[in-house]
């Protein structure tokens, strides 16, 4: 298959690890692609060094070609830079309509979702079917996170809506990436029999995690990931605190976000120096080295609605290096790791039944532990995989790929 990926984000913004492993894996299958992106600007909303803003900008990665459009860069919590931001992407990508207009099938990689707003053109003008991997829930995502006045959020609840009916129904395929947002998709105007769940998979790696040979005293848990105002890690020391007797008990920090000085300040007021350990930023090969200290993985998010049929990533990747889970994620999240034996789960921003949790965990043995770090490995293998997710969704862009002369 010709294959057109469009993304707003590819390497080097992380956000475009999704897309950037889906077409490497296509093109090594044998297909020809093609990635239209933007300029990178995700970590610190400018155009970092070595790029410059320009609309004919072509590189290779590998034998991918990848055409990048100019953006608005803006990653703050400024709503009209942020909504710039959004729509400048889909504006721009328009006028690259050569570049993917002898494609065979579009696949939308969706956060956000305005990415799939020239997809949804293009299907209409081209005859070009569209697959649309959906990430974020929208609208929920934007006029739930708080960067939008009130009165403005209501407005764009109302304009988002309407338009996301015509982007799902016009789709050939939609991609959910949780169970509960199969439904939900459907209620909003896709076609039940074009809604389809493919997981997320942990980001390649050359080692994985391994799994402590003796019985180690104590508890390690470990959070991995971005450290911002929904990720609820406040609850997360509160928790902590509370736990204070138990013996030989850690709490480790991986990462960096707009609340870390906050949170370290926090761990002070709460006198936790000697039991939590901020690590700060890690490197592929030092995260490894956190997941082999760690028995239990934290994955937490606030109590909100969108995150019932989200799936952080982190869970993935824990999974991957065959950690057990302790979530406070409402929804999919806990249902999968109560119902698989994952391990545990604790309810959203609940200073108490976290730290039960931990007490729980805290109380496990080292053949339960072993247990549950073989039915963590043995669910990703089984359910989240890089191979099972792409050859799900070869094979779902084959079947709504437009027929041609292709051998």
């Amino acid at each position: 298959m010709k294959i057109a990926i469009v993304s707003q984000y590819f390497p080097p913004d992380k956000p475009g690890r999704i897309a950037d492993e889906l077409s490497q894996e296509l093109a090594r299958r044998g297909h020809s692609v093609r990635v239209l992106t933007a300029f990178p600007h995700y970590d610190t909303g400018r155009i970092p060094p070595g790029f410059r803003q320009r609309w004919r900008h072509v590189e290779s990665r590998g034998a991918v070609s990848v055409r990048r459009v100019p953006i608005f860069a803006s990653h703050s919590r400024n709503a009209i830079g942020r909504i710039a931001n959004y729509l400048s992407f889909p504006w721009s990508a328009r006028f690259a309509a050569s570049f993917v207009k002898d494609a065979d099938v579009i696949y939308v990689h969706g956060t956000p979702a305005t990415s799939a707003h020239a997809a949804y053109v293009w299907s209409k003008k081209f005859r070009i079917p569209y697959l649309f991997h959906v990430q974020d829930i929208w609208p929920e995502s934007v006029t739930g996170s708080g960067f939008l006045p009130a009165p403005v959020a209501r407005f764009a609840n109302g304009v988002i809506t309407r338009w996301l009916r015509k982007v799902y129904s016009s789709a050939s395929a939609v991609v959910a990436i949780a169970p509960s947002a199969q439904q939900l998709f459907v209620e909003r105007g896709a076609a039940a029999d074009r809604v389809h769940l493919v997981y997320n998979w942990a980001r390649d790696t050359e080692r994985r995690a391994a799994a402590p040979t003796a019985e180690r005293p104590g508890l390690t848990l470990l959070y991995a990931g971005n450290l911002g105002a929904l990720q609820d890690l406040e609850t997360v020391l509160r928790a902590a605190g509370r736990v204070r007797d138990l013996e030989d008990f850690r709490l480790l920090i991986a990462g960096g976000g707009v609340l870390e000085g906050r949170l370290r300040e926090l761990a002070d007021e709460l006198d936790l120096r000697d039991t939590v350990e901020f690590l700060g930023k890690l490197s592929p090969e030092d995260v490894v080295g956190a997941y082999e200290r760690a028995d239990f993985q934290i994955v937490s998010l606030k109590r909100l609605d969108i995150f019932e049929g989200n799936i952080p990533s982190k869970f993935q990747a824990g999974l991957a290096h065959q950690v057990p889970v302790i979530t406070t994620v409402a929804g999919d999240v806990s249902r999968l790791v109560v119902e698989n034996g994952l391990g545990l789960a604790a309810s959203p921003e609940d200073v108490e039944s976290l730290a039960g949790a931990f007490r729980e965990a805290h109380a496990t043995t080292f053949a339960e532990r072993q247990a549950l770090r073989e039915r963590a490995r043995a669910f990703y293998d089984a359910h989240l995989t890089k191979e099972r997710a792409v050859s799900a969704i070869e094979t779902i862009l084959a079947a709504i790929a437009k027929p041609d002369d292709r051998i």
